[in-house]
């Protein structure tokens, strides 16, 4: 639930850069585990309650979604920028 009411505080609250601050604090009271110089640019979604770790010096354009499960967590490295709309399609044929 506290996931959801950040995702709401995030999707209201303009993208300049100078809320980078405010989005960062929002990611780690949802128990987003994030790295040093890690840029979090506007309207960021975080669903589920698995675990989110982001690499240090890494940008999330905005709208950018992430869907966590307690069986399978994510892991970004470092020196990353993830754009918005990027699907991991994990199905092994």
């Amino acid at each position: 639930m506290l996931r959801h009411f950040l995702n709401f505080l995030l999707w209201i609250f303009p993208s300049p850069v100078s809320s980078f601050l405010f989005r960062e604090c929002c990611f780690k009271l949802s128990h987003v585990n994030l790295g040093d110089n890690v840029s979090v640019c506007g309207r960021g979604w975080i669903y589920g309650r698995g675990s989110l770790s982001i690499g240090d010096n890494t940008w999330l354009n905005p709208s950018v979604i992430f869907y966590t499960h307690l069986d399978a967590p994510i892991v970004i490295g470092s020196n990353c920028d993830i754009c918005p709309v990027v699907l991991d399609n994990s199905q092994h044929f």
